[in-house]
């Protein structure tokens, strides 16, 4: 029986996809268990938002999968793949590596290998910028910035969405969706306090020009 089976929500099953479609799997039977669960057009449109935040994933669908989806699924899965590639190539160059550290790494207790770290990534001209990173290295162009701040405003919003499920009746009904959502949000509580707690620590964000803007950075 596939992950995609055992999956109890269509988000958890748009995840899979997505994993697989990152990880470059072989498209098996697995992976169409994804969308015929019943509720293949909530996880088409659910991998269609994540499509447009992430880079990696866009790229793969784009050379692997370009005809996933029907009709309008596919033209608006496209067009969050051609808004993704965009985005990646709008973030400015600032000379060469001088240095890649991770900050932190939380990790969620819901029974499978799953985590975001907190990646620096130094430049020779005095600037860095932040990724919140999965275990293989991927991040989402939201999850991205110079500035830890707009981390933590990505953050909050990510667990005011997700709070949002504690009214409805599915969560309120059935005890392994709270579970899963609680803990979520946990995790994401924890990145969150982890956030701030460096954002103090690291003061003001990298300079975007240190020619005018010469803060010292960690």
């Amino acid at each position: 029986m596939s992950a995609a089976i055992n999956a109890k929500t269509a988000k958890q099953r748009a995840n899979i996809a997505a994993i697989m479609l990152k990880r470059n799997k072989n498209f098996t039977r697995a992976f169409d268990d994804c969308f015929e669960m019943g509720d293949g057009d909530e996880v088409m449109n659910i991998l269609i938002e994540k499509t447009a935040k992430d880079p990696v994933l866009a790229r793969n669908i784009k050379s692997k999968m370009p005809k996933l989806g029907y009709g309008d699924y596919n033209t608006r899965l496209h067009q969050a793949i051609e808004l993704a590639l965009q985005a990646e190539s709008s973030i400015p160059y600032h000379g060469h590596i001088t240095g890649n550290d991770i900050l932190f790494t939380c990790k969620p207790n819901l029974g499978i290998n799953m985590s975001l770290s907190l990646h620096k990534q130094s430049y020779s001209d005095g600037t860095c910028f932040y990724t919140l990173q999965d275990r293989w290295g991927n991040w989402e162009v939201n999850r991205a910035s110079r500035n830890i701040l707009d981390l933590i405003k990505q953050v909050k919003r990510e667990i005011e969405i997700e709070s949002s499920v504690r009214k409805r009746d599915s969560y309120k009904a059935n005890p392994e969706i709270r579970a899963i959502y609680d803990e979520a949000i946990r995790w994401k509580e924890e990145i969150l306090a982890n956030l701030i707690a460096l954002n103090s620590k690291e003061g003001q964000p990298c300079p975007a020009n240190p020619a005018t803007n010469t803060a010292a950075t960690a």
